[in-house]
């Protein structure tokens, strides 16, 4: 059965705004719109189909439409669900309502397989797809009539497309995570990140270890904490280090490290004059600890233990010269 619709104005329908919605707008205003990610055939779909309704009497509660089909034969499924999809034969009233446009006087009982092909012509023609896909679609308007799928049919086709939209989501989802670790891993972090959150936690200067104590060297030379959940960063004049120990290739050290790293704890120590000896400690005979002082600030036993490491009794005493006893961190920043 040869379809009647000659021409059909269409809405303009947006693929995806900032937002990342699917919306449709008539005439600048919004009358349907659905996530991008949850795709269900509705909101610009539905709008579609009320102008269908309006000018034709086939009115459609479903109807899927996108573009971003991966080959010709997968096109031509494509379309076939998208012509199936729009063979249901309910008004959509509460569309039509917000629109307030009067139901169609004339209600087709049911749309042949032939009227959804030439629903398909008109979309395919004008969102620009494979010209051959319209051809195909334009040719199987000649062919006969065949029953129209059951609105339990089309719910299930729906289901079964929102749940392989679903999967994708969550596939770019975990690639697009794992490109984020990469350029952590490896340096490049040069997007913009959120400014450091405002849960921290009161730790003694005596305490500080680790990365908390280099993000509190970091504040000390005038960087800001930045962090993205995966990584802690500092920031200043616009340029991203990675906060802590991490390494890359073979164990080449490229974070932000100055409790740890010389070359980075060093010019500061030297910079500062902070000097660092061992003292004898006079509660245990046989135990040491690591003096730090410099001109304006000299405080005692900032490193005890078979793990005493100067850099970190000399960055404890350049934090204290500038916080005093104790420093409000990050809670985001483990010890």
């Amino acid at each position: 059965m040869k379809s009647n619709i000659k021409e059909v104005k269409l809405p303009e329908i947006v693929w995806e705004d900032a937002r990342g919605r699917v919306v449709a707008f008539v005439n600048g205003v919004e009358i349907g719109h659905v996530a991008r990610h949850d795709f269900r055939p509705r909101g610009a779909s539905d709008a579609f189909m009320v102008f269908l309704a309006h000018s034709d009497g086939a009115v459609g509660r479903k109807f899927a439409a996108t573009d971003d089909v991966g080959s010709e034969d997968a096109g031509k499924a494509r379309l076939q669900e998208m012509a199936y999809s729009a063979l249901a034969n309910e008004t959509p009233s509460d569309l039509l309502g917000a629109m307030k446009v009067d139901p169609p006087a004339v209600r087709l009982r049911s749309m042949t397989r032939g009227d959804g092909n030439a629903i398909m012509v008109v979309v395919a023609e004008r969102m620009g797809l494979n010209p051959a896909l319209v051809a195909e679609a334009t040719r199987q308007l000649g062919g006969g009539t065949v029953h129209p799928m059951t609105s339990a049919a089309i719910e299930k086709e729906a289901s079964a497309m929102n749940d392989r939209l679903r999967v994708d989501a969550k596939r770019i989802a975990q690639a697009n995570a794992y490109a984020d670790d990469l350029k952590m891993l490896y340096g490049f972090a040069e997007r913009k990140l959120p400014s450091n959150q405002d849960d921290t936690i009161r730790v003694n200067v005596q305490e500080l270890s680790g990365v908390r104590l280099d993000w509190a060297v970091a504040r000390c030379e005038g960087y800001s904490l930045t962090s993205d959940g995966i990584s802690q960063l500092v920031e200043k004049d616009g340029k991203l280090i990675i906060l802590g120990p991490v390494t890359y290739g073979q164990g080449i050290p490229c974070g932000y490290s100055p409790s740890n790293y010389w070359e980075q704890g060093g010019p500061i120590t030297k910079r500062h004059r902070i000097n660092v000896h061992y003292c004898r400690d006079l509660r245990d005979r046989n135990g040491l600890y690591i003096h730090a002082s410099m001109d304006t600030h000299s405080f005692h036993g900032y490193w005890r233990g078979d793990h005493d490491k100067p850099l970190v009794a000399a960055m404890r005493c350049y934090v204290a010269s500038k916080f005093s006893e104790s420093i409000d961190v990050p809670t985001s920043l483990t010890a």
